[in-house]
């Protein structure tokens, strides 16, 4: 799960809400790096023509053995009928690609065509921003087979050429400290929150600094005591106490 960056993307990129961990891979010869440089035309001329409707990444798929109502290979399919480039209209097959988890087991895992039912989603979700999943009122119910069709971690792992950093336990740990933040109005598919404070304010940890829109969003909160000095795509933070050395 997850984006993947090259060293050169890091000064451009933040720590997020959805930000769990960071893994950092020598050399650019596994499954993550390549699947980043393909492009969103490939992948769905790729689906177009190979795709079998075998349904096996809807059969692994963790969220439909659940009980959600995500079907890869349906997508897949409706995709495959569409011309690259034209306007996603909602419909009830593309919206099922909105629960989409993103845990690549469809493509790192299932599919024996080497397709990338992940990338497609991620494709439809990032054209459908904004747009709320909404289900019938109907309990979910877990699939009867979900107990016989999990997979171990190791395997994924392997699959994806990281398997020696599956069982690698590094020590000495350190918290580390910034005197500067810039923290991304967006950090999610919907949409950005609107700042509730100005350039030049003082704010605590744990303050208010942007809330969520009417639309699909999320609030934000100073992760720092300290100065706004910017506000445009992010609000930047400067530490209170390098404030006070500046100043």
């Amino acid at each position: 799960m997850g984006a993947v960056c090259e060293y050169g993307d890091l000064e451009r990129l933040a720590v997020t809400k959805t930000t769990s961990g960071i893994i950092v891979i020598p050399g650019a010869n596994n499954f993550a790096a390549k699947q980043k440089d393909a492009r969103p035309a490939a992948i769905l001329n790729r689906a177009k023509s190979a795709c079998i409707q075998c349904t096996f990444c809807t059969d692994l798929c963790p969220r439909k053995l659940i009980g959600h109502q995500l079907r890869p290979h349906m997508v897949m399919r409706q995709m495959a009928a569409m011309d690259f480039g034209a306007p996603l209209e909602e419909n009830p097959i593309l919206r099922e690609a909105l629960i989409c988890c993103e845990c690549g087991i469809c493509e790192t895992f299932a599919c024996p065509m080497a397709l990338s039912p992940r990338q497609v989603n991620i494709y439809i979700k990032k054209s459908l921003a904004g747009t709320r999943y909404q289900r019938d009122g109907e309990r979910l119910e877990a699939s009867r087979l979900r107990q016989y069709r999990k997979i171990a971690p190791s395997k994924i792992m392997a699959r994806m050429g990281l398997l020696g950093l599956y069982n690698r336990k590094d020590e000495g740990f350190k918290e580390l400290e910034t005197g500067v933040v810039r923290i991304p109005l967006k950090q999610h598919i919907g949409v950005p929150a609107s700042p509730v404070v100005s350039a030049g304010e003082k704010v605590e940890c744990g303050q208010l600094i942007a809330a969520a829109g009417a639309k699909i969003s999320a609030n934000i909160h100073a992760s720092i005591t300290g100065l706004i000095t910017k506000i445009d795509d992010a609000i930047e933070i400067v530490r209170e106490e390098i404030n006070q050395k500046e100043f």
